[in-house]
């Protein structure tokens, strides 16, 4: 399709909204303009909605920090592993508030981590446990103490993958939810 200039009288493509002649503007008809209106519309509710993502990504963030979960400065190693047991009791204390207020399956994503972290830990609880009742661990780990520390060792590594998994989870779940119902958090960590 094609359209004529009615200032000089060219013909253009449809493609063209001007003349490439005169720079007159092309006559719009009402179903043209109503569906760029539409699209202008749908356009800027697309933006807003991300927008509003952005806001509430960065309120979570700024909860996680507030509440002491993840501080912007980070502190030495020794700072950081008590931060990690800090979010680990936080995580934990909130799965059990869930749980107790009658809430069990309000997040199974949530209780179905929290079920995989326990078996995790019990992996490793298990080979401790059995080693130490035999009363033979410390003559494996003297024979061959190399093999006998990567072995147990190795069982911790599911235990801490999955640990971080849901309390990271965990947390961001709640802060999430105290954003949206528009609550501070209360600094837990100085």
């Amino acid at each position: 399709m094609s359209w004529r200039c009615s200032g000089c009288g060219e013909t253009h493509d449809d493609a063209f909204r001007s003349c490439w002649q005169c720079g007159a503007s092309r006559a719009i008809s009402a179903g043209e303009r109503a569906s760029e209106e539409q699209e202008l519309e749908a356009e800027a509710a697309e933006v807003a909605a991300e927008d509003a993502e952005q806001q509430r990504t960065v309120a979570v963030a700024a909860y996680q920090e507030e509440a002491g979960w993840y501080p912007a400065v980070r502190a030495d190693k020794w700072g950081e592993a008590a931060r990690a047991i800090h979010r680990l009791v936080a995580a934990h204390r909130l799965y059990r508030e869930r749980q107790d207020s009658g809430a069990r399956n309000a997040r199974p994503d949530l209780d179905r981590l929290w079920t995989q972290f326990y078996l995790a830990c019990a992996i490793p609880g298990g080979l401790v446990l059995g080693e130490v009742a035999r009363g033979s661990w410390l003559e494996r780990w003297a024979t061959n103490g190399a093999l006998f520390t990567l072995v147990h060792l190795g069982a911790l590594i599911p235990c801490m993958v999955t640990g971080r998994r849901v309390v990271g989870r965990e947390l961001r779940a709640a802060a999430e939810a105290a954003v949206m119902q528009g609550q501070r958090s209360v600094p837990r960590v100085t």
